[in-house]
């Protein structure tokens, strides 16, 4: 009741549930709090609604460790704690490494394995070192200054090279992934929402090293497009058998600049929104494509929740006298 800035409860219950074990099984998903729990943050008295870089240090790990919430601890250190023999390599990419404390981690894994490789995004932009109290520089300059840049491979050839993932060989197999939305800084970890995805499982963590090896020599869209493609062709996603599918991009390249394109695997999207009866949730954190456009504009009987980054997206939406909710943020 009340307001979001002014609000309390006046009714309670209560119910048990019972919860999955974070890491059982081949798939674990892990969460952060990140501005979801803004609220919880801004209550807490230790915090005092401060910045993080404002805290005293003990206060600052509690805060790191409550904003992450398992995705930093449980999730990618626990994942990076399994590389800690010869028998074991690990594989990484990754479009913003700049995090000091995951660094370490990693130069320790170094020592300890028989290979350590990492391909990194190398956009100018990304290389200019930020003026923060923690002090997070660019990803090149990360790199030098922890010493791992001798393992290191830039990637150039992208706009927005947004790979963010591990893999876990064992006597030169590949036997797990770490992936998900997680970007290796402060912000990606602890105050953005994101996840991380590990999965226990030798054909696709397969399939994301035959990827990982055609990224580390900095391939054209083309080439790498040719590579995703042979990895997993594109599917009609409303008829799927059972099973993980991984799909890659970037896909159906190259082609004709002037000609516009809508790629096989968006119209397959399409299809599968198109097939829906009670509810279609979908984030937009960057651009709103005209192929979903077209798709949403359409009157439905069902419920649409779509999420985008910034308002001036939202308002591309179109909002029918119908279930749409377009949230914006």
């Amino acid at each position: 009741y009340g307001t979001a800035l002014h609000f309390a409860p006046k009714y309670t219950s209560s119910i048990t549930i019972s919860t999955e074990e974070l890491n059982k099984g081949k798939h674990s998903v892990y969460f952060n709090y990140g501005v979801t729990g803004s609220q919880g943050y801004a209550k807490n008295k230790e915090f005092g609604n401060k910045r993080v870089s404002e805290l005293g240090k003990d206060a600052y790990a509690k805060a790191l460790s409550y904003l992450s919430r398992e995705l930093y601890n449980e999730g990618l250190t626990g994942f990076l704690k399994q590389a800690k023999t010869k028998k074991h390599s690990l594989y990484c990419a990754f479009y913003e490494i700049q995090y000091p404390e995951f660094l370490k981690q990693l130069k320790e894994v170094k020592k300890k394995v028989k290979e350590l490789q990492i391909v990194y995004s190398a956009q100018s932009g990304q290389n200019k070192d930020i003026k923060d109290p923690h002090h997070e520089k660019g990803n090149i300059t990360s790199l030098k200054d922890i010493g791992l840049m001798s393992v290191s491979h830039l990637r150039t050839k992208a706009n927005q090279p947004h790979n963010k993932f591990m893999i876990l060989c064992e006597n030169d197999v590949p036997i797990e992934v770490w992936t998900g939305s997680t970007n290796i800084t402060l912000s990606g970890i602890f105050g953005q929402c994101n996840t991380g995805h590990w999965i226990k499982d030798k054909t696709i963590a397969k399939k994301y090293k035959k990827y990982w090896d055609t990224l580390m020599n900095n391939p054209s869209l083309g080439v790498l497009s040719k590579v995703s493609e042979e990895i997993q062709p594109d599917t009609d996603l409303t008829k799927l058998d059972n099973g993980t599918y991984v799909f890659f991009s970037p896909r159906d390249l190259p082609f004709d600049k002037d000609v516009e394109v809508t790629p096989n695997h968006l119209k397959s999207y399409v299809k599968l929104i198109d097939k829906a009866q009670e509810l279609v949730c979908m984030i937009f954190p960057f651009n709103y494509d005209s192929v979903f456009q077209k798709v949403y504009d359409k009157k439905r009987s069902f419920l649409r929740y779509l999420l985008f980054e910034k308002t001036a997206q939202a308002e591309q939406a179109k909002s029918n006298e119908d279930n749409d909710v377009n949230l914006k943020v």
